[in-house]
């Protein structure tokens, strides 16, 4: 039950952030974030900042196979979360064991990992044929939510 519940809290935090946020130019992100962005992604491509309340978001890509990465900065530049696209592989295997138990044949995309406060969530779409399904699982392969799609 406490899972659901924090999962239920961070899923409205999500939803509702986007609604308040406001595109900025790169020059009106507080130096100690706009560094401690540089330093951490010095290859980011892509980069587009927007203010969340009192949060900075930064979206941006890595790499060749261009990532994608949403960062969300405190005012005094600590990361409070982090969502990236990961591939199939880098999904704990607990999350692997349980889609295999229980949606064998499913195709699995979309896959993003979403940590905050040290924790990390992954959400992917499983799709078979006419059957398309939204998930949440937490690292140890507990299903969070799952919506039809």
């Amino acid at each position: 039950m406490k899972k659901i519940i924090l999962f239920a809290m961070f899923a409205s935090s999500v939803s509702f952030s986007g609604i308040f946020a406001q595109e900025i130019s790169q020059r009106n992100v507080p130096s100690v974030i706009l560094n401690k962005f540089q330093q951490e992604y010095p290859k980011a491509l892509d980069i587009d900042w927007k203010k969340e309340a009192d949060l900075y978001k930064v979206d941006f890509e890595i790499g060749s196979r261009r990532t994608d990465h949403d960062v969300w900065y405190n005012n005094e530049g600590k990361v409070v979360k982090h969502k990236k696209e990961i591939a199939k592989r880098d999904l704990p295997a607990a999350v692997l064991a349980k889609i295999k138990a229980d949606f064998s044949g499913y195709r699995i995309s979309d896959i993003k990992q979403i940590t905050e406060a040290g924790k990390s969530i992954y959400t992917l779409e499983l799709n078979k044929l006419t059957k398309e399904w939204k998930m949440t699982f937490d690292s140890t392969g507990n299903i969070l939510d799952q919506i039809a799609d």
